[in-house]
């Protein structure tokens, strides 16, 4: 992706069943979006990536034309930091 508003690199791809503060920072994003997003399910932000929260990385997925697995690696991470940065 050009033009990253903001760069981290995952220690590794997120997915059902992980618990730790990457999870939280990616759902507090996703909340956060899904306040201009309608169709983005926003997710409860307690740092476990659950059904819920995979359900809302598949849409975003979906949105970037991006393979809809519900794990979030570092492409996908990358274009929720770019909708978070441009749409907060």
């Amino acid at each position: 992706m050009k033009n990253k508003p903001f760069s981290y690199t995952l220690p590794e791809p997120l997915c059902r069943g992980c618990k730790n503060d990457e999870v939280w920072l990616l759902q507090a994003m996703l909340a956060s979006l899904s306040r201009h997003f309608v169709n983005l399910i926003q997710p409860t932000l307690n740092g476990v990536y659950d059904r819920i929260t995979e359900q809302a990385v598949m849409r975003v997925q979906r949105a970037y034309g991006v393979p809809d697995t519900g794990t979030t690696d570092q492409e996908t991470w990358d274009h929720i930091i770019y909708m978070f940065c441009c749409w907060r």
